[in-house]
């Protein structure tokens, strides 16, 4: 993909996304079928559905999520307990554009001379729309894909529908496990950007050619920036109880709590207890090998 992947570049990247959402797959279609009517019927439906999805995305809001952000959603997203995508997701139709790719996931492409092939893809953006009590949730990799049947800027690498009043559990068997990583990520993503210990969110308005076109349309142009927050640290001095000399501050690692909230504290919601440091002040921080976990 040829836009530079930065902030200003989100409405770009919707832009991109929508055109080979709507007009791509329909192009290629027509192609084969000749007229619209000529077409299968669920050809002619998922190209429906498609336009609507497009509408909603361009309308809804865009979101960049930092490298240091990813990398902790990605992490906290190995025990979460889940989420509801009705209450949970921090709009009801998103673009989410990730400065650091997540993980590959495996997915089937269609190549040059028809055949499927099975490939492994990150994921650099996420979208998802509630449409009719139903959530759509789709990835896509902005890597380019040789031997594709058709070339596309950005690549579908996942796809999930459901109902957005629902829980997905950390461990639901009702859900394929490629649907499944992409959920935990987006979930874990949703209860950190809502809670303001950890995520810093700002809002910028990018001054390119893609924002101001899509100011016109009246769709939205701004893009909300989610960054992670300095750790708080926790002095322990030099030594500890019992003698023990400290030589490094070291990362204590968060985790998730189902916390109490609202009358009689009779509701509960997920929320994350960030990490923070600790040891005395001034000495360096133990760095520690971290394997990502991206799997069930």
């Amino acid at each position: 993909m040829d836009i530079p992947w930065r902030v200003s570049s989100v409405p770009d990247v919707r832009a991109v996304l929508m055109h080979e959402k709507v007009n791509v797959p329909t192009s290629f279609a027509l192609s084969l079928g000749g007229k619209p009517e000529n077409l299968p019927e669920d050809v002619r439906t998922q190209i429906s559905y498609d336009r609507k999805v497009a509408r909603k995305l361009a309308a809804g809001e865009m979101f960049w999520v930092s490298a240091d952000m990813v990398s902790l959603a990605v992490d906290a997203a190995s025990d979460v307990p889940g989420f509801t995508p009705e209450t949970d997701l921090p709009a009801t139709h998103g673009v989410m554009v990730l400065e650091k790719s997540l993980p590959p996931l495996k997915t089937w492409i269609v190549t040059s001379d028809a055949r499927q092939v099975e490939m492994e893809l990150s994921v650099d953006v996420l979208t998802w729309t509630i449409l009719e009590e139903m959530v759509f949730i789709e990835s896509y990799c902005r890597d380019a894909v040789p031997g594709r049947l058709y070339e596309a800027a950005l690549e579908p690498v996942c796809y999930f529908r459901g109902h957005a009043d629902r829980f997905f559990a950390a461990e639901d068997e009702g859900v394929d496990a490629n649907s499944h990583r992409m959920m935990q990520f987006l979930a874990a993503a949703s209860h950190l950007m809502a809670n303001p210990s950890v995520a810093a969110r700002t809002t910028t308005a990018p001054k390119t050619p893609a924002a101001r076109k899509a100011a016109k349309k009246g769709q939205s142009a701004t893009v909300t920036v989610v960054d992670l927050r300095a750790p708080h640290h926790v002095e322990t001095g030099e030594k500890s109880e019992t003698g023990r000399v400290y030589t490094h501050r070291w990362i204590v690692r968060g985790h998730w709590r189902n916390q109490a909230y609202g009358k009689h504290h009779a509701q509960r919601r997920i929320t994350w207890v960030p990490s923070y440091t600790k040891g005395p002040a001034g000495k360096p921080l133990k760095e520690t090998e971290r394997v990502w976990a991206w799997r069930r």
